[in-house]
């Protein structure tokens, strides 16, 4: 179950990268926005996975 959890987290973690790399720097606020709900969705994700 821990090497499911690593690998889901690796792939958001490398989706988040990859936006910010192709990410226009005017919308530096929504992807910030973005990068705070994936961190919300991996906190309860480890939440549930740890009870």
């Amino acid at each position: 179950m821990r090497k499911l959890q690593f690998l889901y987290l690796a792939k958001l973690y490398s989706l988040v990268n990859f936006l910010q790399y192709v990410h226009h720097p005017d919308n530096k606020l929504y992807f910030f926005e973005l990068q705070f709900a994936i961190d919300q969705a991996i906190g309860r994700i480890t939440h549930l996975w740890n009870k």
